[in-house]
C-alpha cells in the first residue's frame, strides 16, 4: 500500500475476544502502522501506565474486515480526574482481510508481490500499440489492445517446495460515456509453496531475497507496492464451479525511501541480459542463501545510492572480498613471513578475474588496501599508504567492481557475460 488508510472499529486480544476497545487504526505510506484504543486491555490500574508488547491484536473494522496486527508496542495515558484513558500501540506488520493469532501461524499457500522497477528490469508487453498512416503520412487510426495470451512467463523452481513465476497483467479501465479510456501494464512476482500452508513470515522472507537479487540487477534499492497473500481454503466459488481465491493484503513498514522508478538504462542486467541463464541463477541466489547472505547482504548495501561516503563503507566491501575467498575459494592459505594475509587472498581475486577489462584497467593497490583497512578496522599507526577522502573512496569503488565480480561468479555467470554487462554500465 501506498496510500494512508484509516480503519475505525473494535479492538481485542486473542484470547479475549470478549473485551472489545473501540479505535482507530492509522496507517501512515512508508511511516507508521498506529492503533489507537479509547481504553485499553489491562483489567488492573495499575498496570495502565506500563509499557507493553503484545504479539497480536485483531480487530473487526466498521467495514466489516478482519485486521491482525503484529508485533505491537504501546503506552496509555489516563487523564484525571475524569479517568479517561487512550492507549497507543505502534505496529510492525498488519494483515487485512484475515484473523491470525500468531506471526508463524501456518495459513498460506502463495504470495504475490508489486515490486518497484520489476517491470523496468522485465517489461510485460501485453499492450499492443498499432498506429495505421495515410498516404501523407498522417495518422488516422490507432489501436490499442491487451493480450494476456501473448504475457511474459517465468516459472523458476527454487528449493525443493516453493516455485517462484515472475508473469505480466493488464488492465484496462474506460469511462462510463466512452470519452476517457486507461490502459496500464505491470510484472508481478508470484512465489507459491507446492503442498502445504506457511507463515507469511516465510513468503516475506523469500520474497526479500528476490528483492536483493533484482536491487543487484538494477543498482538501486526496491521496496513494495504492494503484497498480496493467498489461502487455498479461502475462496469464492462461482456457478462454474470456478474458485476465485480471496486476496489478502499483508503491510508494513520498509525502512528504505519509496521510489516506484529507476534508471533502466544503468541497469547492471536485465532479464533480456541473462535470459538463456536466467533460472540457473535465480536458483543459485536462492540456494546459497546461507553461505552467500553476509556477502550479499554487504553487496547490496554498498551498491545502494548514498549521499555520504565513509571508511565504514570501505571495510564492508574488503572484509566481503576477503570473507568471500575464506568461504568459497580458499578457507586457509599459507602465509608467508612478513606477508599480509588480506593481500594474498585479494591477489588471488584479482588473478581470479584478469578477463574482466575493469578489473584489469584498474589496478588495485594491495598495499593501500591492507594499510588503510588496517587503519581504520585495526588502528594500527597512520602511514603513507592510508588512503583518505576522495581517494579512499575511488579505491572502495574498484574493490565494489570486484566484488560484484565474485557474486555474480558464484551464482553462475561466466566471465564473458560479465565482463559484457560491466563495460556496458557507467555506475561501476
Amino acid at each position: 500500500m501506498t496510500k494512508n488508510e484509516e480503519f475505525k472499529g473494535f479492538w481485542f486480544l486473542p484470547d479475549k475476544k470478549e473485551n472489545r476497545i473501540p479505535g482507530l487504526l492509522n496507517f501512515e505510506a512508508n511511516n507508521k502502522i498506529r492503533l489507537e484504543l479509547i481504553g485499553g486491555f489491562e483489567t488492573d490500574i495499575k498496570d495502565i501506565f506500563n509499557s507493553k508488547t503484545t504479539n497480536v491484536i485483531l480487530g473487526i473494522t466498521s467495514k466489516n474486515e478482519k485486521i491482525s496486527l503484529f508485533v505491537c508496542h504501546g503506552y496509555s495515558s489516563l487523564t484525571f480526574p475524569s479517568e479517561f484513558q487512550t492507549t497507543n500501540y505502534t505496529c510492525q506488520y498488519f494483515i487485512k482481510g484475515k484473523h491470525l493469532f500468531s506471526i508463524d501461524e501456518l495459513t498460506f499457500n502463495k504470495v504475490r508481490a508489486d515490486l518497484t522497477s520489476l517491470y523496468d528490469w522485465h517489461p510485460s508487453s501485453i499492450i499492443r500499440n498499432t498506429i495505421e498512416f495515410s498516404k501523407d503520412r498522417k495518422p488516422f487510426k490507432t489501436i490499442v489492445s491487451i493480450d494476456e495470451n501473448d504475457s511474459l512467463e517465468e516459472t523458476v523452481p527454487i528449493y525443493s517446495e516453493y516455485i517462484l513465476r515472475i508473469f505480466g497483467i493488464g488492465n484496462f479501465n474506460g469511462s462510463y460515456d466512452n470519452s476517457t479510456y486507461d490502459f496500464s501494464q505491470n510484472t508481478i512476482l508470484e512465489i507459491e509453496h507446492n503442498n502445504a500452508k506457511r507463515s507469511f513470515s516465510e513468503f516475506l522472507n523469500k520474497i526479500e531475497i528476490f528483492k536483493q537479487f533484482l536491487s543487484l540487477a538494477t543498482l538501486s534499492s526496491i521496496n513494495h507496492i504492494e503484497i498480496t497473500l493467498f489461502d487455498n481454503s479461502d475462496f469464492q466459488e462461482l456457478k462454474d464451479g470456478e474458485r476465485i481465491l480471496t486476496p489478502i493484503n499483508l503491510i508494513f513498514i520498509e525502512k528504505e525511501n519509496f521510489s516506484k522508478k529507476n534508471d533502466s538504462f544503468r541497469f547492471l542486467f536485465t532479464h533480456t541480459d541473462i535470459e538463456p541463464v536466467f533460472s540457473g541463477i535465480l536458483r543459485n541466489w536462492y540456494n546459497f542463501k546461507e553461505d552467500l547472505a553476509p556477502i550479499r547482504n554487504h553487496l547490496i548495501a554498498s551498491i545502494k545510492p548514498k549521499k555520504i561516503f565513509t571508511s565504514l563503507d570501505f571495510l564492508i566491501i574488503v572484509q566481503s572480498i576477503e570473507g568471500y575467498h575464506r568461504r568459497f575459494i580458499k578457507k586457509k592459505i599459507k602465509i608467508p613471513k612478513g606477508e599480509s594475509e588480506l593481500k594474498l587472498r585479494l591477489n588471488e581475486i584479482i588473478r581470479l578475474f584478469d578477463g574482466i577489462d575493469k578489473v584489469k584497467k584498474r589496478p588495485i593497490n594491495l598495499v593501500q588496501v591492507v594499510s588503510s583497512r588496517n587503519y581504520y578496522s585495526h588502528f594500527y599507526e597512520k602511514n603513507e599508504n592510508v588512503l583518505e577522502g576522495k581517494e579512499l573512496y575511488f579505491l572502495t569503488k574498484h574493490l565494489r567492481t570486484l566484488l560484484i565480480c565474485c557474486v555474480l561468479n558464484l551464482i553462475g555467470f561466466e566471465v564473458d557475460l560479465t565482463n559484457k554487462l560491466l563495460n556496458k554500465n557507467d555506475k561501476i
